[in-house]
């Protein structure tokens, strides 16, 4: 019976799936739409850090400059709205924020969406390490931004027979 775990015919207790492939591709078409530049989706490590499960999502990856985002801010609650009118509802367990980065998760029906929105300075702007990134003077194109959102649903447990 072991076995059947190895060959992928059963999955471990409550580990993570990645989305069907429609709603992957809608919640990243969405995200371009809402945040005006490309996204690449691809099946990734996922892990819920609230509760320490783990398996495989739908990730979506955006990058850009601070010349294509506001802020991390500003495309954080972007991307939020946008997670809520899809009808996903923000769970603050996940909330964490950072001086240059923020994340959230968002619920719906034992699925969950991990958002990470960032930046770090590019190489050239040799930031001094000492002192705090908002001493760091930069252009908008020395913030390197990475978007990620990873979303996954719980592996359906089986029945006991």
């Amino acid at each position: 019976e072991e076995w059947a775990f190895f060959k992928g015919e059963c999955a471990p207790g409550g580990s993570y799936q990645p989305l069907d492939d429609a709603d992957c591709t809608d919640l990243a078409d969405a995200m371009a739409k809402t945040i005006g530049v490309e996204v690449s989706t691809d099946t990734s490590a996922f892990n819920d850090y609230i509760t320490d499960d783990s398996g495989t999502g739908c990730q979506v990856t955006a990058t850009g400059t601070g010349a294509d985002f506001e802020s991390y801010t500003t495309a954080a609650g972007a991307l939020k709205e946008m997670l809520e009118e899809y009808g996903w509802d923000e769970d603050m367990q996940y909330a964490a924020d950072g001086p240059t980065s923020t994340a959230a998760g968002f619920q719906q029906e034992g699925r969950l969406c991990l958002l990470r929105v960032g930046w770090k300075p590019s190489e050239d702007a040799n930031c001094p390490t000492d002192q705090p990134i908002s001493a760091c003077e930069l252009a908008p194109e020395q913030q390197l931004y990475t978007i990620i959102l990873n979303c996954a649903q719980a592996v359906p447990k089986e029945a006991d027979t």
